[in-house]
């Protein structure tokens, strides 16, 4: 899988998207050691000097959460996400920046 430097990652504009997918995936119910567990699996190797996070260690920690069965979709939906951050010069997935542009959208109608 492609590598992604976390410094060119917004991490907080994906935080959202992180906490809702959890929650939804818990079943609606809000799992705040969980959330922040997993921002910590994005953040910690960027705080010892390696900005690469490695999304088998990742998907490994996150299965006794999630079980099996959800937890490959989320990784790959998450990598996917932090990937198309990566490549956009704001450090947003154009994904996210989309889903916005359609949400604020639907308000003004």
């Amino acid at each position: 899988s492609q590598k992604v430097d976390m410094k060119k990652v917004k991490l907080e504009a994906i935080k959202p998207w992180i906490a809702k997918t959890l929650t939804d995936l818990m079943g609606g119910n809000e799992d705040d050691v969980l959330i922040d567990y997993t921002f910590t699996l994005l953040e910690e190797k960027a705080n010892v000097g390696f900005p690469n996070p490695d999304p088998r260690y990742i998907q490994h920690n996150l299965t006794g959460f999630l079980g099996a069965k959800d937890t490959p979709p989320f990784c790959h939906k998450l990598w996917k996400l932090l990937l198309s951050a990566q490549s956009n010069p704001t450090g947003i997935p154009e994904e996210l920046i989309e889903a916005k542009k359609e949400e604020l959208r639907k308000e003004k109608v």
